[in-house]
Order: C-alpha cells, then sequence, then structure tokens
C-alpha cells in the first residue's frame, strides 16, 4: 500500500470540510468515512490492514501513517510522542516526500510542533526542508473542541510560540470515540483541504 497523491487547498466553507478517523486497529474504523490507517508500525502496536481490507471499509480515500518515517509508503508520519522518531528520521521522511513530489504531512500534539519547526530548518543540508510547498500540518488536541484552522493557527502562536499558517493546516485530531480519553477505539478529525485533488 501506498500514499504518493498531493493534497489540494483549502475549503473556503468550513462545513464542506471532511471528517475522517483513524485507530490504531483498522477495523475499529467506522465504514463509509475518509480514514487514516497505519501502513507500517511496532510488533503488537498496529494492526496494518492489507489494501483488500482497507477497500473493506468502504471509505471515499484514506491516507497512509508511518511510524518509521517511510515516505514511500505514507503520506503522515506520526512521530512524537507516541512513536518518539528522532529529528533526522523525520527529515529523512520529509526528504523522500520531496523526492517523490507528494505531499508530507506531520502529525503532532501542539506542544511539538514548534520542536518540528526546528528540526526542519536544521537539516545540515542546502535544502530549506521547513519551506517545503507541500508540507502539511495534521495537530491532534483531543480536547472535545472543534477547532478551525485559524484558531488552531492563532493559539499555536499565542501558546506555544509556533508560527504555523492556517493554510499549512491539514487537519486536527480534536475528538474520540466512543468517548475522549485511554478507553477510546478511535479519533475523530477534521480535514481542512480536500482530502485529495
Amino acid at each position: 500500500m501506498t500514499d504518493t497523491a498531493d493534497t489540494g487547498p483549502i475549503f473556503p466553507d468550513a462545513a464542506a470540510t471532511p471528517q475522517m478517523f483513524d485507530a490504531a486497529d483498522w477495523r475499529n474504523l467506522p465504514h463509509g468515512h475518509y480514514c487514516a490507517v497505519y501502513g507500517d508500525g511496532h510488533p503488537g502496536g498496529f494492526n496494518i490492514p492489507t489494501a483488500a481490507e482497507v477497500a473493506s471499509i468502504g471509505a471515499p480515500d484514506h491516507r497512509v501513517i508511518t511510524v518509521r518515517g517511510n515516505g514511500r509508503i505514507a503520506s503522515i508520519i506520526d512521530g512524537r510522542p507516541d512513536n518518539n522518531l528522532d529529528d533526522p528520521t523525520v527529515r529523512g521522511f520529509v526528504r523522500e516526500r520531496i523526492n517523490l513530489g507528494a505531499s508530507a504531512i506531520i502529525y503532532t500534539p501542539r506542544a511539538f510542533v514548534r520542536g518540528y519547526q526546528r528540526a526542519l530548518l536544521d537539516g545540515g543540508a542546502t535544502q530549506l526542508l521547513y519551506g517545503y510547498r507541500k508540507l502539511y500540518w495534521w495537530i491532534a488536541t483531543l480536547d472535545g473542541k472543534e477547532w478551525t484552522a485559524l484558531e488552531l493557527a492563532q493559539d499555536l502562536a499565542a501558546e506555544w510560540d509556533a508560527l504555523l499558517p492556517p493554510d499549512r493546516i491539514w487537519a486536527v485530531q480534536w475528538d474520540q470515540q466512543p468517548q475522549l480519553g485511554p478507553s477510546a477505539r478511535v479519533d475523530v478529525s477534521r480535514v481542512f483541504m480536500e482530502f485529495r485533488p
């Protein structure tokens, strides 16, 4: 399973943006909705679906997540804090996506945005990874508040010392089902852009 398609522009109407679901076990994903599935992972940590299994949930479309930094199979990297990927791995993921000419999406809680930005500016190469025009962010708040991209950008600047334009925020992961907390089975996100063009 690979994920090389591009991410489109921001929706002009927030009400038109799709909900997306993700889960460590793809079998918890609701049928017929946009979703993100894991394409790799730690043994016993994630249930990795086959292409046929992803098709069986009837999603209009899906994205693939890597927890190992594999940009060939995934457009989304899930690094800190859950998978504790180091800066060179994150930079390598973004570089790989650049070489493919494809979007790179960094999934992260607000507290780690600034650190990722620093890591992408300090890549030890002439290439400025942070300025990549197809670099987007999927921000986890998991606070039950359905944020807008503008609200998130303002909060990141005011509370987390991270300047991130709203048009770089691909989605917010704001809720879980059946409820917020450790017994949740699936995460809920609002996507601020076209899922794909």
